[in-house]
């Protein structure tokens, strides 16, 4: 009864104590990371949230708000995942301005739609055999099941295929023609 009675009043703050103390050296941990390397908290957040659909949309206003850019998905540029961009080219630098403290490059696993599976087949071929020239080698090169209509459109519609020249209008307007001629190329290619 007597140790009870000292243990007691413990019991009643204790684990609350140390449960904020955790919880104040993670945040402060946290912020210092935010507040020096941007870029890099910024990346790690939409890597770590990307698989919540939900999550993202505001963790790249909060990234845009300290001075970050989030570059949209490009076919020949993005990543798996979301990536930092340790040198822009001349040409974003200009599009962004200078008072921009750094770039993060939109993930292929991170578009709606597309699929983990496609996303890393699109990667593993660019990484493999260089840069897609246009859409035509785009179509030969990546011979996989999952690129079909429902692929083709997310990647059209988030503007990851904006680098080949064409509108996305025109190109949802002939999603049929452009899948007959992916599954051509396979068949010619079997």
């Amino acid at each position: 009864d007597t140790l009870w009675k000292r243990i007691e009043p413990f019991a009643a703050y204790g684990f609350n104590k140390a449960h904020a103390a955790s919880y104040a050296v993670v945040a402060y941990q946290t912020a210092y990371l935010k507040a020096n390397f941007p870029v890099q908290y910024m990346t790690a957040i939409l890597i770590a949230e990307s698989g919540d659909i939900d999550k993202v949309p505001p963790i790249i206003h909060e990234a845009e708000r300290i001075g970050v850019k989030v570059l949209p998905p490009d076919i020949n540029e993005s990543f798996k995942s979301f990536a930092m961009i340790q040198h822009p080219d001349e040409s974003t630098v200009a599009k962004y301005g200078a008072d921009v403290k750094g770039y993060i490059r939109f993930g292929l696993n991170g578009i709606k739609n597309l699929g983990e599976h496609i996303a890393d087949v699109i990667y593993r071929e660019r990484k493999e055999h260089g840069h897609y020239k246009d859409l035509e080698d785009f179509l030969r090169r990546v011979k996989d099941k999952d690129l079909n209509k429902k692929s083709v459109e997310s990647l059209t519609k988030c503007g990851a295929l904006d680098g080949f020249g064409y509108d996305r209008a025109v190109l949802l307007a002939n999603i049929e023609n452009i899948l007959a001629f992916a599954r051509h190329t396979q068949e010619e290619s079997a």
